[in-house]
């Protein structure tokens, strides 16, 4: 299994913050947030680690440079990086072609959402029954994110798929939990899919899973309890 980053956004609901930085390179506890999310992927069981960049890659490169040269040279990180290519999945799908078609599937992550390493052990363990669907990571957290969709979960399958600020069903059992769409697992066979589409354009990744959850594709959700941070706003880096 390959990972791949996603650290190409521009950050906006962090203002100032990111008008002369890339969202990646913003510290969080000392440390600049892709750092924590890349020095979890080197404890998995993945192979190589690939981040996808955009706005000010150059940002990104240089902290690689600084902590991860080994990495760099040895191709175990690889940065491709995109500046004209706009939406995280337009750059998922220019990316497509470098990825290798042996691993039968990626771990896909954000920048943003700091999740505990035994969190994401047991996730990745989760995929390896599952290699056929896509799989979200789902918290009872909803005010950690707000902008992020809420779901309702059947024995690890999801049923319904709303967002947020619309969602206007039951308080039941399976009303508490979202998925972060930062963090999920895409077979191979939705990658070749992508690579199939060859469309231009803006298209989000929650619009995409909620295309994909409309025309009856099995999507698997995968629950955790832990706490953990999602970094969207000013006051996430202030308070630290």
């Amino acid at each position: 299994m390959e990972a791949i980053i996603l650290a190409g956004g521009r950050g906006r609901r962090l203002g100032a913050l990111t008008k002369k930085k890339q969202k990646a390179a913003l510290c969080f506890c000392g440390t600049p947030l892709i750092v924590h999310v890349i020095n979890d992927l080197l404890t998995q069981e993945i192979g190589r680690i690939n981040i996808l960049t955009g706005y000010r890659g150059k940002d990104v490169w240089q902290i690689c440079v600084n902590y991860y040269s080994d990495q760099l040279d040895s191709g175990n990180i690889r940065i491709l990086d995109f500046p004209y290519i706009w939406g995280t999945l337009n750059r998922l799908m220019v990316a497509i072609p470098y990825l290798d078609e042996s691993f039968n599937g990626y771990y896909v992550c954000g920048i943003d959402s700091l999740i505990p390493f035994s969190v994401s052990k047991r996730f990745l363990r989760f995929t390896r029954f599952h290699q056929q669907q896509l799989i979200l990571l789902l918290s009872p957290n909803i005010k950690k994110a707000p902008t992020h969709w809420r779901v309702r979960l059947i024995d690890n399958r999801i049923i319904s798929y709303n967002y947020f600020t619309d969602y206007s069903g039951d308080k039941g059992a399976f009303a508490n939990l979202y998925a972060d769409v930062g963090v999920r697992y895409f077979p191979y066979r939705l990658i070749s899919e992508l690579r199939e589409m060859n469309y231009k354009g803006e298209r989000n990744i929650p619009d995409f899973i909620f295309q994909k959850f409309q025309s009856g594709d099995s999507i698997i959700g995968f629950p955790f309890s832990e706490d953990w941070k999602h970094v969207a706003n000013p006051s996430d880096f202030q308070a630290v």
